[in-house]
């Protein structure tokens, strides 16, 4: 009877996974279903977008698409890829077998759950955000807006981009196409140690220039054992 209700409890549980597989996209700005935003495709003027597969995408999908002009860019889980389309005629041409859905990567999908809620009693302090970008194209773009914005660039690697700004700015950086996400950044604090609190430490910091402070124990001589394996005929 327990084996039964054990199966049972097994099925059900696989069932359940199978039933919501490659159906929930988990971006940084939370979890979405695109199926259930296909509306706002025909009023959008980006050409980036989030397309979903039916299931694992396979070769010959991935051919479709760069027939198509399609671009991919990264990956979001489960089944998806962050695209760039030529234009809205590609994008319904894109509904062979196993598409599931296709929706605008909006601005609101590029910033994560950690960004601090803007309001009138923080939108004007500087914030730090780490923005990482779908392709080192779209970097000069990003940094114009960043200007536009009175923003300052702190660090880059060209795709990955550490940026000070406004609080108010935020969604106007993540409207550049090209921008995968948006997280707050944490201020990083240096901490640097004043030797005059420590005269001992400050003294001992350099020997006494005759090796008389030598004591044969230090890192390398006595303390590793070297002597017992010379004494034993080991050599090196």
């Amino acid at each position: 009877m327990m084996s039964r209700m054990l199966a049972a409890l097994a099925s059900l549980l696989l069932f359940s996974q199978l039933s919501f597989a490659g159906e929930t996209l988990f971006l940084k700005s939370g979890a979405i279903d695109p199926s259930l935003r296909t509306f706002a495709v025909e009023k959008s003027d980006t050409h980036i977008y989030v397309l979903q597969f039916k299931s694992t995408p396979t070769r010959q999908d991935y051919a479709n698409l760069k027939n198509l002009g399609v671009q991919r860019f990264a990956y979001v889980p489960d089944d998806a890829f962050i695209v760039e389309v030529p234009n809205i005629q590609t994008l319904k041409r894109l509904n062979w077998q196993n598409v599931r859905a296709y929706v605008p990567y909006q601005r609101t999908m590029r910033v994560g759950q950690n960004v601090q809620f803007v309001n009138v009693f923080n939108q004007n302090q500087n914030q730090l955000y780490s923005i990482r970008l779908l392709d080192k194209k779209f970097a000069n773009a990003f940094v114009h807006e960043v200007s536009a914005n009175k923003g300052t660039v702190v660090d880059s690697d060209g795709k990955n981009l550490i940026v000070k700004a406004q609080a108010h700015a935020v969604f106007n950086l993540a409207s550049v196409d090209g921008v995968e996400y948006i997280e707050q950044a944490p201020e990083i604090q240096l901490d640097y140690m004043n030797f005059g609190d420590f005269p001992d430490l400050r003294a001992n910091a350099a020997g006494n220039g005759d090796y008389s402070d030598i004591t044969g124990y230090e890192s390398g001589t006595k303390v590793m054992g070297f002597e017992k394996a010379w004494q034993r005929g080991y050599h090196g």
